[in-house]
């Protein structure tokens, strides 16, 4: 309690990043994601994958490509806590490597942009108002 989503987020990158299995590399990525997006437990995923291609993406084919990226990475971390049975380790790696990607640009645009810092910084509620807004076109980042 009281530390920053912004500062969570980046203990959870930093310790994914030195993880050697690849799934739980994937699952902490996920967790950053959730840090720093995640409002509530309910449409949890489908939140995640459209705020941070909106942020990410200016147009719509890109946003399409990061909300399906980050739905499959997902999808594996579900797998890895659950315990089920995974893709081929090619596969994985290759996700792996599109979400640390998704993530560098995701902290390099946070981090350039006072707004941004700002609205992370926001009440969950405040945070989830204005994520809505942001998705829905009332708002725009500058």
């Amino acid at each position: 309690k009281g530390i920053p989503r912004i500062l969570r987020f980046h203990d959870f990158l930093s310790s994914a990043r030195h993880s050697k299995d690849v799934a739980i590399k994937i699952s902490l990525y996920m967790s950053c994601l959730e840090i720093l997006f995640s409002t509530s437990a309910s449409e949890l995923v489908h939140k995640l994958s459209e705020r941070v291609a909106y942020i990410l993406a200016k147009n719509p084919d890109q946003r399409k490509v990061i909300f399906h990226t980050i739905k499959r990475a997902y999808g594996i971390r579900s797998k890895v806590v659950h315990g089920d049975v995974l893709e081929s380790s090619s596969k994985i790696q290759a996700v792996s490597k599109q979400i640390d990607d998704l993530l560098r640009q995701l902290l390099l645009e946070i981090l350039a942009s006072e707004q941004l810092e700002q609205i992370f910084q926001k009440p969950p509620d405040a945070l989830e108002d204005y994520l809505t807004d942001l998705t829905l076109g009332i708002y725009k980042i500058s």
